[in-house]
């Protein structure tokens, strides 16, 4: 009869002790999986901070690539040299390549009408060397170079602030 009566003490600890084993394991289990999904969405809003971050410094660089055109021209052309420092236009480039691909397209037209700024200061920085009249058919090619460098800006500026309202910025 003692032996019945231990197995019941026994049973009937064993009994007490499964929900406080159940208990232990649940709340071991709740604190790994919430730490789990804890880490994703820091992990998460971390990527949106760094993409709004890089979002900025591509508009910013890329309102830079106007001023520093500017600048260059009015050195070449009017002899207001600065020190101009590097074109900006590789940080727009690489900003967009690493974190922003859907900016391909606006990028690369910012990208060609840099390059006719440039020609076009080149060939009145060569005709000022060579002493040549500097005419009205040189100085009316600069309006649609302009024109094409403000709108590829306003684009660029424009289709970041759309991808900044999907990612989440303000």
């Amino acid at each position: 009869m003692e032996s019945v009566q231990m197995g019941v003490s026994l049973g009937s600890a064993i009994l007490n002790l499964v929900p406080v084993v159940v208990g232990g394991l649940l709340a071991t289990l709740g604190g790994v999986v919430g730490s789990i999904v804890f880490h994703k969405q820091e992990r998460r809003a971390s990527n949106l901070r760094l993409k709004r971050e890089k979002l900025e410094q591509l508009v910013d660089a890329s309102y830079r690539v106007k001023f520093w055109l500017e600048e260059k021209r009015d050195g070449d052309l009017f002899g207001h040299e600065k020190n101009l420092g590097i074109f900006p236009i590789s940080e727009v480039e690489m900003i967009s390549r690493l974190y922003f691909p859907e900016l391909r397209e606006d990028v690369r037209q910012l990208s060609l009408v840099s390059i006719s700024y440039q020609e076009w200061i080149t060939e009145g920085r060569i005709k000022m060397l060579r002493n040549e009249e500097i005419g009205d058919d040189y100085k009316e090619g600069f309006d649609p170079i302009y024109e094409g460098l403000l709108l590829s800006i306003s684009s660029l500026v424009n289709k970041s602030a759309d991808l900044m309202n999907k990612i989440g910025g303000s």
